[in-house]
């Protein structure tokens, strides 16, 4: 793929989370939009560079579906607390679909891991665990969505990626995290500072992931490194095999 390619098209996401931004509007239909947009542009992508995608690359256009199906049952929720949990439950599987993208390409940076995850179950346990109108089925699935996020980011600070796309991906789920807390402080604690955060960030989110992609297709797929050993180790076991034989 032309690297032009790779800087030109996060542009058209980028325009719709700006104009959103100086519009303020942040409805259903445009977030859909957004995420249309992104899924066209991720899956074309991987169709055209079919030879150097690998098949992990595909869970970031799930990802957008999980998106949009959480984002379907949050917006429209009104007090049904079952929607607000199926939400949460897509936005695990957005999760699970980036983790799985992140770890096919790099590893866990466990001490990232242990200080996000830390500080967050502090979080949980000091602030929400104690809540007496929060039902535990739901306090549950907080937690659950809460460590995977975790290890998202811990993935996603492990990659071995080049610095571009590998930024992009960090940055991209960072926000993620900084917009679902930011949702946990409305939702819960019915603190509402950051509110003005909330959707620029998922947004801005969204179009990183994208970016992150765009450029990560832009050059040669390279072997995994365990991957390559591994076949090295294999050719000088047959060898010395042979050489007893």
């Amino acid at each position: 793929m032309k690297k032009w390619l790779a800087l030109i098209l996060p542009l058209i996401p980028l325009t719709i989370g700006i104009v959103s931004t100086f519009q303020n509007h942040y409805g259903f239909n445009r977030t859909v939009m957004l995420q249309i947009v992104c899924i066209a542009i991720t899956a074309g992508l991987l169709l055209w560079n079919r030879r150097d995608a690998r098949w992990s690359d595909w869970l970031l256009p799930v990802a957008y579906l999980c998106c949009m199906g959480g984002d379907a049952f949050l917006f429209h929720r009104g007090d049904k607390e079952w929607m607000f949990i199926a939400g949460i439950a897509l936005f695990g599987l957005t999760h699970l679909s980036y983790f799985t993208l992140m770890i096919s390409n790099g590893k866990l940076n466990r001490p990232v891991g242990a200080v996000v995850t830390g500080g967050l179950l502090i979080y949980f346990v000091v602030c929400l665990l104690p809540l007496p109108d929060m039902p535990l089925g739901l306090k549950i699935a907080v937690l659950i969505y809460l460590l995977l996020s975790c290890l998202t980011l811990s993935a996603a600070t492990g990659l071995r990626l080049a610095k571009p796309e590998k930024t992009a991906f960090i940055a991209g789920v960072a926000l993620m995290l900084f917009s679902d807390t930011t949702i946990s402080f409305k939702e819960f604690l019915h603190w509402t500072p950051l509110n003005i955060l909330l959707m620029p960030t998922y947004y801005y989110s969204l179009i990183l992931m994208c970016t992150g992609m765009c450029l990560k297709l832009s050059h040669p797929a390279k072997p995994l490194p365990v991957l390559s050993l591994g076949m090295e180790n294999a050719v000088d076991i047959r060898s010395s095999g042979d050489s007893a034989a």
